[in-house]
This record gives C-alpha cells, sequence and structure tokens, in this order.
C-alpha cells in the first residue's frame, strides 16, 4: 500500500532537518579543523613536511597530503553517519560498507589530485609574482572551472559509476530529436548505474563537439515515462539554450578574481600577526581557506538565489520546448517523492540552502502554464 500523504510528509520533513543538520555539524567540524591548525598545528605540520623533503614542491605536497589526510579522518564519522547509515535508514539501497569505502577512497584520492596542482601553482605564483598572485592564482582557478566543467562527466563519472549505452531506440530517438530541434548533435544516450547508492533521478547534457552526449540515470529510466523523461532533458536543455552555464561561469569568474584579492590583503595582515616567513610560507595555508571558505559563504545566498531564478526559467522553457505541462508536473512529482523533497520550505531554509525553486512552486507554474488547464496525457511506452 503506498504510504499516506501525511504520514510521507511527516518522513519528508524529518529527513531535511536533519539532512541540514546533519550538513551543518560537518560543515562546522571541518571548520573548526581549520582553526585549530592555524593557531596551533600548522608550523608542526610544516616541519614534518620539510624533514621528508627540502625541495619546496614536494614539501608543499607533503604537507597537503597530511593536511587533507587529518582532516578526511576527523570528519570520517560524521561522513560515514551522513552519508551511509543515515541515507539508508530513510531510503534503503543496496550499496554494502565495501562498496562505500571504495567510492569514498577513490572520492579522496581524487580530490587531492585535483587540489595539488592548484595549490602548487598558487604558492608558485606567491613565491615568484607576490605582487599579482591573486591575479594568476584567479585565473588557474577560472581554467580549471572551464576544463573540469567539461571533462568532468566523460572522463571521472565513469570511475565511480558504470555506464551503458541506453537500450531503448524509441527513447533514445526521442531524446536525440530534441536535443538536436535545439540545436545540440548528441553522440549517444547512456545509462548510469545509480541504484545501488541512491533513488535519485537524474539527467544531464554534457561534454562538447564529439563527446557530447545525453546521461540518464537508472533510477530515471525505472520510475520515469517517456514524456516525462523528455520534460527533465528539456530543462538541462534550457541551461544550455539561455546561456545559464556561460552566466554562471562569468559570475564566478568575477566572484575568484575578488575572492583572491581579499586573500591577498588578509594573507599580508596575517604575515606579521601568526609569525609566516613570507606571503609564499606553506604554513599560511589554514588562513588562505578560512578567507576563500568565509567569502564563498558571502556570496552562498546570493548564487543561490541566481540559481533559482536559472532553474525556474529552464523550468518554463521545457514546458514550452515539449508543449507538455502534464508530463512536467508528473515529472516533479515522482522527483519530490523519490529524493523526499520539502515541496515547501519556509524562505529562511531557502535562502540558505536551495538552489532550485520548491518543488510547489516549479509544479504550480506548469499547471499555470499559458493559462492552460493541465489535464492528463497517456503516456507514450
Amino acid at each position: 500500500m503506498p504510504e499516506a500523504a501525511s504520514e510521507l510528509q511527516k518522513r519528508v520533513k524529518r529527513y531535511n532537518r536533519a539532512k541540514y543538520i546533519l550538513a551543518l555539524v560537518a560543515f562546522f567540524i571541518g571548520l573548526a579543523y581549520i582553526f585549530f591548525m592555524l593557531f596551533y598545528a600548522t608550523f608542526h605540520l610544516k616541519r614534518l613536511a620539510l624533514a621528508a623533503f627540502q625541495v619546496r614542491w614536494l614539501m608543499i605536497a607533503v604537507y597537503l597530503l597530511l593536511f587533507t589526510a587529518i582532516y578526511d579522518l576527523i570528519t570520517l564519522p560524521i561522513s560515514f553517519y551522513s552519508g551511509f547509515i543515515f541515507d539508508y535508514r530513510f531510503q534503503p539501497t543496496t550499496e554494502s560498507l565495501r562498496a562505500w569505502i571504495k567510492k569514498e577512497a577513490k572520492k579522496a584520492l581524487l580530490s587531492f589530485i585535483l587540489l595539488l596542482p592548484l595549490v602548487e601553482l598558487i604558492y608558485l605564483f606567491l613565491d615568484k609574482l607576490p605582487g599579482h598572485w591573486w591575479l594568476l592564482a584567479a585565473g588557474i582557478w577560472i581554467l580549471f572551472t572551464v576544463v573540469f566543467a567539461k571533462l568532468a562527466p566523460v572522463l571521472i563519472l565513469p570511475l565511480f559509476y558504470k555506464t551503458s549505452r541506453l537500450e531503448n531506440d524509441a527513447l533514445e530517438e526521442r531524446l536525440t530529436q530534441l536535443a538536436e530541434g535545439a540545436g545540440f548533435k548528441i553522440e549517444n544516450v547512456e545509462r548510469i548505474e545509480v541504484s545501488k547508492e541512491t533513488k535519485k533521478p537524474n539527467a544531464a547534457l554534457v561534454g562538447s563537439g564529439r563527446t557530447r552526449r545525453i546521461l540518464l540515470t537508472d533510477t530515471l529510466l525505472k520510475d520515469f515515462s517517456h514524456q516525462e523523461i523528455a520534460a527533465v532533458l528539456a530543462h538541462e536543455l534550457g541551461h544550455h539554450i539561455l546561456g545559464h552555464i556561460w552566466k554562471l561561469l562569468a559570475l564566478g569568474s568575477v566572484a575568484a578574481i575578488v575572492g583572491f584579492s581579499l586573500a591577498d590583503y588578509l594573507l599580508r595582515l596575517g604575515v606579521p600577526h601568526f609569525g609566516f616567513q613570507a606571503l609564499s610560507d606553506i604554513a599560511n595555508f589554514p588562513l588562505l581557506l578560512l578567507v576563500l571558505i568565509g567569502f564563498g559563504l558571502l556570496l552562498l545566498p546570493f548564487q543561490n538565489a541566481i540559481s533559482r531564478k536559472f532553474e525556474a526559467r529552464s523550468d518554463r522553457y521545457a514546458v514550452n520546448k515539449t508543449q507538455d505541462p502534464y508530463a512536467f508536473v508528473s515529472a516533479m512529482e515522482k522527483l519530490a517523492r523519490l529524493s523526499l523533497a520539502d515541496r515547501s520550505p519556509n524562505r529562511f531554509i531557502q535562502f540558505l540552502f536551495h538552489d532550485h525553486p520548491p518543488i510547489s512552486r516549479r509544479i504550480k507554474m506548469a499547471k499555470e502554464w499559458q493559462g492552460r488547464p493541465v489535464t492528463p496525457m497517456p503516456d507514450d511506452e
């Protein structure tokens, strides 16, 4: 028997309340660690790194390895609870403990591999070009963001999830025509196996040129009709057509320049205050992190507000493109149920956490689309 609506709503509220609390706990544990490193341990960590290697870039690598390894160990209990036990309590999956450990180990290794060259370059600029390091660091950050956005779905996603060619000619043709009708040539439509660890559905248009493809999670394929999947993909197409990707990149670029310039100012103040040897002293890494994290927190509500506007515009594009508001409404209903999404969170929660409009507002838009009544249509499967 389906879960009663009132009981489901209570469960959703409990899930989201606990999710926000866990996110805040994890954040403050990480923040406390960075403060501890800055005031008590960063010089000890640097001495350990120097004892291993006198060569500067190798010493920085060892410092960063120790810094991130300790962080991972300290945050492991909350990561395990929030990422394995908590999710399983609300949405049981078939992911084993061994699979979770393997996935988290991959994440930690990959994060270090990606972070190391960024940190090495930043401290190279601090050493060789101290007057302009912040501008060069911002440029590297922007370049990294662009490259990562292009390559992550192609190179990194397969490291965590099995992908395969979609074995549904009718759906593939429908989605390919939808994308090509919006001006995108598609090479492949692929299925991603995520159901072992989540029930949440998703779709994406990724890559460019010969690598452009449509990605559909197996959870989406299992629970959504062809019409609903088309509505979800049309939303993703909307982000590309309406230029949201590049607009967000432009805003992020400005934020990076301002953030690193602020870091330059505060690092210069911090050198004599904390006793760092120079602006390029790796011991000031916790201070650099705190400045960038603090600046990111200040921007987060504004970034979320912009993202919500873009998401709402992509919703409207999806309904206009498919001319099927009922499929959009139905897809949103299923998305809310499978993701345990709070349909109408309070304004403060939206302000802090949400980069999408509430499900209730998205459904309302589709139901009121062009003032037309929304009536059910049969699936085409």
